[in-house]
Order: C-alpha cells, then sequence, then structure tokens
C-alpha cells in the first residue's frame, strides 16, 4: 500500500460464496468513513462459474461516530448498510459497513455516514466493475 495510511499493514477481506476480495485499509485519522470498496456478482475466479443470484457487495471501515451508513446508487436506489464493531486495537477503526446489494453488472453511488441525529457526517464514492 502506498499514500496516506502506507504504514497500516492491513486489509479488509470480504468472502461471500465463491467471491473473494480484499481492500487495502487506509488510516481514518479524523474522518468518519474510510477505505471503501465494492465487487459485483460475477467477479469470480477465473475456474468459478459467475454466480448470478449472489449480490453486489459495497464494504468498508467507519469510525465510532458512525450510527447508520446508506448506499446512494446513481439509479435512484438506496439502500441501508450493517455496521459490524472492529475489536479494540486491531486496526484504525472502530466499525466496519457492509451492504448486500441486488444489483447485477457495475454499479456507481455513494456511501453516506449519519451520526446518532441522522446528521452527515461525510459521503465516499463507490464502484463495482463488472
Amino acid at each position: 500500500m502506498s499514500g496516506p495510511g502506507a504504514e497500516t499493514p492491513f486489509e479488509l477481506e470480504l468472502l461471500i460464496g465463491p467471491i473473494g476480495a480484499s481492500l487495502p485499509l487506509q488510516r481514518l485519522g479524523d474522518a468518519d468513513l474510510g477505505s471503501v470498496g465494492a465487487v459485483p456478482p460475477s467477479a469470480t475466479p477465473v475456474e468459478t462459474r459467475p454466480a448470478a443470484d449472489l449480490p453486489t457487495s459495497v464494504w468498508g471501515i467507519a469510525s465510532d461516530r458512525v450510527a447508520r451508513v446508506e448506499l446512494r446508487v446513481n439509479d435512484g436506489a438506496t439502500f441501508d448498510g450493517e455496521l459490524y464493531a472492529i475489536p479494540p486495537g486491531s486496526i484504525d477503526a472502530e466499525q466496519a459497513f457492509l451492504f448486500l446489494v441486488p444489483v447485477e453488472g457495475p454499479m456507481t453511488g455513494t456511501v453516506v455516514a449519519f451520526d446518532s441525529q441522522g446528521e452527515e457526517l461525510q459521503r465516499k464514492g463507490v464502484k463495482s466493475l463488472g
């Protein structure tokens, strides 16, 4: 990994059925959303057939100020994500988030983080190729 946070040798790995992807983690610093990634159901290993019934997955890391995450797809659809606690001291983030989106093919959108009062904290763009 290079650039800001290069000293952090961690990756967030996602495994769903035959799909596996990893995302280099950048330090959060003062941000509320960190590394964000997406993988379509067609992103299977060469020797494995794509699984059409699997969702597009969007995932990343968030600070402890984030109470809710939303994915706003450029076609107008909106999805609520799930937040998962990260064990303290393991990486520079308190939470990971995951969206399982029923979208086939390429997808472009924005992950939006909200605090417990419903105030928007940060936005981060995301794109899946497929």
